[in-house]
């Protein structure tokens, strides 16, 4: 990301003032990192030619994974493509999801922080969770036996609501009821 002028102060990124012509990718901040190339024919003023999307994606994919932590350690960061995550991507997703330390460390949405590489707050703010690409799912009832199940998946949940409601699944719904 090229700036015009480095903000002094915190500055969301979509408020701050960019250089688009000399941007070749920017990045967005919360619980993840999202990339987004600054692609041609897709963004208004993208540098990125199509021919060197994907070299471009595995360059900032190796950097990010080889980062090291304040103390030098790797920092255990995972990078993902959308395509490869979710069996349809539908609009203009970014184009790589990043989890810092494995969402140990958060993505910053700002600029101007003036602290250097790392922070140790919520530029936003506390958002009161615990982020992670593991969930839980809790079912109390007649027919929900205490147990744990380390095989579910999201996929699952409607399913097993739908079999407690005595609903018909749509066809073609992943998954499979829990009960």
């Amino acid at each position: 990301m090229a700036l015009n002028r480095v903000p002094d102060q915190r500055t969301p990124i979509a408020r701050a003032d960019v250089d688009w012509d000399a941007t070749t990718a920017w990045a967005d901040g919360g619980y993840y990192g999202r990339v987004f190339l600054n692609v041609e024919g897709r963004e208004p003023r993208g540098t990125v030619s199509a021919g060197r999307y994907e070299e471009l994606r595995e360059l900032i994919i190796n950097r990010i994974e080889r980062l090291t932590d304040h103390h030098g350690r790797p920092m255990g960061n995972r990078v993902f493509r959308p395509e490869d995550v979710y069996p349809e991507v539908k609009g203009v997703p970014p184009d790589l999801i990043v989890y810092f330390g494995d969402l140990r460390w958060r993505a910053v949405g700002s600029l101007g922080l003036g602290r250097g590489f790392y922070t140790f707050d919520n530029d936003t703010g506390p958002d009161d969770a615990n982020h992670s690409e593991l969930g839980f799912f809790m079912l109390s009832g007649t027919n929900a036996a205490p147990e744990c199940r380390n095989n579910a998946s999201i996929y699952d949940i409607a399913p097993t609501v739908q079999e407690i409601l005595g609903l018909k699944a749509p066809c073609g719904q992943h998954g499979q009821s829990l009960i």
